[in-house]
């Protein structure tokens, strides 16, 4: 995910998706929520505070929820931002 361009690989197909209506900086380069026109949402959510990685980058732990088709699927993982 970058600027207003996203995809996502889900079973061996590739999935283009948009900033959401609504959607909200998530870092200067990208957005918290993205969706297709098939009804796929992805939301990215900072869950505890950021810390920096040596001098040009931040990380923080990160939850990342999919919705498509009425199912929900939930991972944590590290939101990683840096040069």
């Amino acid at each position: 995910m970058a600027d207003d361009r996203a995809a996502v690989k889900v079973d061996g197909k590739l999935i283009v998706l948009q900033p959401a209506r609504g959607a909200k900086d998530l870092f200067p380069f990208t957005f918290d929520k993205w969706t297709n026109s098939d009804g796929m949402t992805i939301t990215v959510r900072e869950i505890s505070a950021a810390r920096q990685v040596g001098t040009e980058a931040m990380e923080s732990p990160a939850l990342i929820e999919m919705v498509e088709g009425g199912d929900k699927h939930a991972w944590t993982g590290r939101l990683s931002c840096g040069s």
